[in-house]
């Protein structure tokens, strides 16, 4: 039996470390030509690494260099290259391949400049792919199946598009820790004005700098949080001039500054928004499912929040009916969605799950209802158009396949049928008295959705399927009280459509 033939890959970073393991996968997915790849291990540190290299490099027969912008000048990488030219020149030549992974207009030195460059880019990968291949290999190749190769290596490549923020900008967080963002101002004992000043100022233009150097390397929505970042620091330090004209506040009984209302107001909102995006950036588990969440939670005119939503029903409806494969629809968009903090995630969720062919289940519908619910009475200011989403699963997962109602329903349905029709009912009422404070002029979507299903409800009960509680909800909605939730207030404004 032939040996296999041996591909080995270098790498160094994540992102190159990510290059090389879709590699890895798509020389696995070509084992009918008898080939093999293996990665350079992650080797610890105290290691014999240089011998466990070159046993490694002992079998090649080539070697793929993953390159990427951030490990292009890492001596590593060329002392590595290095070792494979050594190991690999007396057998068969130098073959030895640099892939570039997002290199455009940046230029080998050193060592891998005397061998031909690969982009990662299809043409490129078929020409390495090729001088690899003996000609009757290539031949054989046909070209739908080299083209189902490609995409899978394609949508491999996507996942090493983006570096972590801990990874280029490990000292973040570090950089917000001091006076002038952890001291409330008005326990500010020794009255710095233009100390704090100063680190404000010195701080946004490190955001700034990190912004205009890294941005591009990380998921879009970290250079959105980001520039949010920089704009919420320099804010700050504007409100902070305000007190660099001869000011002295007295302290009063509890240790603090007696600093007027107003500009206490303006320099601590200012202030705790800078905190919170540092913390929202440093978290890991608040990272976004879709990168335009941030903006979307940022924006306050309704038109601009709906606008994203309709891009993003467009990007589905592309996805489904598979127009348009460059576009990137995350393959998150699961229950990891639907429990995210991001308003933009959940809506995203509930409209995939809306496209779906399969009719989703009524429970699991009324757990995302009354999620949704808790969050919109817990929040004053949280928008409705994650709670209308569900509202759309939901009507759809009372109707039968075809459309048709449900002419049974069994204990268990019944029992979230019941649930349902409690929370129609706030969820109605919350709408009418959103109504209520921007004019009959601007109906709510709210309740006219929910108004809507309370009419389903109805309709179940009519065939006497519902349970007596969900029979009849109109009159207990309309009219019966003016603000939502028991004990509860609620003040609603226009964002909140």
């Amino acid at each position: 039996m032939a040996r296999k033939k041996t591909i080995f890959l270098c790498w160094s970073g994540t992102r190159s470390k990510r290059v090389a393991k879709a590699l890895q996968r798509a020389i696995a997915g070509l084992d009918e030509l008898g080939w093999r790849a293996k990665r350079s291990p992650e080797i610890a540190k105290g290691s014999l690494w240089f011998g466990q290299i070159l046993e490694d490099l002992g079998h090649a027969d080539a070697a793929i260099v993953c390159l990427t912008p951030e490990n292009v000048n890492n001596p590593w990488m060329h002392f590595e290259a290095g070792a494979i030219v050594a190991k690999i020149r007396g057998r068969s030549g130098p073959r030895v391949f640099p892939y570039l992974f997002r290199m455009k207009g940046i230029d080998l030195e050193g060592p891998l400049a005397q061998f031909q460059t690969t982009h990662a880019t299809r043409a490129d990968t078929f020409r390495l792919l090729h001088s690899l291949m003996t000609d009757a290999q290539w031949k054989t190749w046909k070209e739908k199946t080299r083209q189902m190769w490609w995409d899978r290596l394609a949508d491999d490549l996507r996942e090493a598009e983006h570096r972590p923020l801990t990874e280029i900008l490990p000292d973040i967080e570090p950089l917000f820790r001091r006076k002038t963002f952890d001291e409330p101002l008005d326990d500010c004992v020794n009255q710095s004005w233009f100390a704090r000043l100063r680190g404000a100022q010195d701080t946004h233009q490190q955001v700034k700098a990190a912004l205009d150097v890294y941005a591009s390397q990380c998921r879009p929505y970290v250079g959105e949080l980001l520039g949010q970042l920089r704009e919420a620091a320099d804010s700050y330090a504007m409100a902070l001039e305000l007190l660099l004209s001869p000011m002295h506040f007295d302290l009063v009984d509890d240790g603090k500054r007696r600093i007027p209302p107003g500009l206490l107001a303006a320099c601590e909102n200012r202030r705790r928004r800078v905190k919170h995006l540092i913390s929202t950036l440093a978290d890991p588990t608040q990272v976004p499912v879709v990168d335009s969440a941030p903006r979307f939670q940022a924006l306050e005119d309704p038109v601009e929040r709906e606008s994203l939503v309709r891009q993003f029903e467009r990007q589905l409806g592309n996805r489904t009916n598979r127009i348009g494969r460059t576009w990137r629809m995350p393959d998150k968009i699961n229950a990891d969605a639907a429990k995210s903090r991001w308003d933009l995630d959940r809506i995203a969720f509930y409209l995939s799950q809306n496209a779906r062919r399969q009719r989703p289940s009524l429970e699991a519908t009324v757990g995302w209802l009354r999620m949704e619910w808790t969050r919109v009475a817990a929040d004053r200011v949280a928008s409705h158009l994650p709670l209308i989403g569900c509202l759309e699963l939901l009507e759809r997962a009372m109707a039968g396949p075809h459309g048709k109602k449900n002419e049974k329903q069994d204990d268990g349905q019944a029992r979230y049928l019941a649930e349902a029709a409690t929370l129609l009912q706030e969820i109605s009422a919350l709408g009418k008295y959103a109504e209520g404070q921007t004019g009959p002029s601007k109906p709510s979507p709210l309740a006219i959705k929910a108004d809507a299903l309370v009419d389903r409800l109805e309709r179940f009960g009519r065939q006497g399927s519902a349970p007596a509680a969900a029979v009849p909800l109109r009159a207990a909605t309309v009219g019966a009280r003016t603000e939502p939730g028991a004990g509860k207030q609620a003040q609603v404004d226009d964002r909140r459509h």
